[in-house]
């Protein structure tokens, strides 16, 4: 009774965090696909689906704030930058909405 008090809250944060990177990680995945981005860069559209997923994953970690994978994933098209802003600025003001 206290403890699932205390409990769901935490478990619904970590569900929205791990949902908040899945759909970060497909929207990734889908603006990479266009002509010269990374996944075709990188050789990744004929790879296995576990490699395409772990790699689009890595990179929606990496639009977290502090974060050292940034310099792990060039931004070669448009797109690839405006979601990196996108995801960066959603990042800081919802650190800053759960710290503030």
């Amino acid at each position: 009774s206290e403890n699932l008090r205390v409990l769901f809250p935490i478990l619904r944060s970590l569900f929205a965090l791990i949902l908040a990177i899945h759909l970060l990680a497909s929207m990734w995945w889908v603006v990479g696909s266009a002509e010269n981005g990374w996944v075709l860069v990188e050789g990744l559209y004929e790879a296995p689906f576990a490699d395409q997923y772990m790699r689009s994953v890595e990179w929606a970690v990496s639009r977290l704030p502090a974060s050292s994978l940034r310099n792990n994933v060039e931004l070669a098209t448009a797109a690839e930058r405006w979601l990196a802003i996108s995801a960066t600025f959603i990042a800081l003001v919802s650190s800053s909405l759960l710290v503030g």
